[in-house]
């Protein structure tokens, strides 16, 4: 699993599948072949965010490639499991609220007197200037 699946043209890539690419320094991005767009998924938050380039997913894996970056080739479950781990876990915080307290386990009290030293401070600003 992972292994880059190269041919003479290039990184296949199927349809929902894509691939990561990490560089020398660590950083590590993810980006989706969907319908021939490539959509960049690397933070993987509700929306995917369309790639405006004329490249194919196959091409920017090879461009990366020659970069000198290490790139794994994602297959179209792969990619799912990914996108269904992130549901999962906005699912569990989705009770949570950081702001009054509310399902954290520490409680709330604090929580709630920051917030309304914010709103009283937001306030006398306002009314500044």
């Amino acid at each position: 699993m992972g292994a880059c699946s190269s041919s003479s043209k290039g990184y296949a890539i199927k349809n929902g599948g894509g691939f990561t690419y990490t560089t020398p320094d660590g950083f590590t991005a993810t980006f989706q072949n969907k319908n021939g767009k490539v959509y960049n998924v690397s933070d993987l938050g509700d929306v995917p965010h369309l790639m405006k380039t004329s490249k194919t997913a196959s091409e920017l894996a090879q461009t990366a490639a020659k970069n000198g970056n290490s790139v794994t080739i994602l297959s179209p479950e792969q990619m799912q499991a990914r996108v269904d781990a992130r549901r999962a876990e906005r699912a569990a915080r989705a009770g949570i609220d950081y702001e009054l307290g509310v399902g954290v386990p520490w409680g709330n009290k604090a929580n709630r007197q920051a917030a309304r030293r914010g709103r009283l401070a937001s306030r006398a600003m306002k009314r500044r200037g």
